[in-house]
């Protein structure tokens, strides 16, 4: 008996962290069975499923995804070679580093989110603003 109460504790302790996300979907599913919420705000499960493998059919998922890697890719590259061109110029001219340093440190202190609007605005909505 004391070997099912520990397996039972194994179980359990192994498995907890699940609760929280089975409740989710339970609930999730009861909202979209009943309508309680417009199938457009709240697809069901079975809907974003069935998409899903629809998606994955066609090849759209894998071309939309390798897409957005690429250009995530384009972005890290660009980001990577000014941080090390302009930390490389600043490490070795105290006078670059006195006239860039308080442009960066004005940048670094806007939130990430707070300049969208602006690269929208400079770039618009396609891949350039994305890169």
């Amino acid at each position: 008996m004391a070997f099912v109460h520990s397996i039972s504790e194994l179980i359990a302790e192994k498995y907890k962290g699940i609760v929280p996300f089975l409740a989710l979907f339970l609930l999730w599913s009861g909202i979209s069975h009943y309508q309680l919420v417009s199938p457009e705000t709240l697809p069901s499960p079975r809907a974003i499923g069935e998409t899903f493998l629809k998606l994955i059919s066609t090849g759209l998922l894998a071309e939309s995804l390798a897409m957005s890697l690429a250009r995530i890719a384009q972005g890290f590259l660009i980001g990577c070679s000014l941080g090390f061109l302009f930390g490389a110029v600043m490490g070795i001219s105290r006078t670059a580093e006195r006239l860039l340093s308080p442009f960066i440190n004005a940048i670094r202190q806007v939130p990430i989110i707070g300049w969208i609007p602006l690269i929208i605005v400079w770039c618009g909505i396609k891949d350039m603003s994305k890169i």
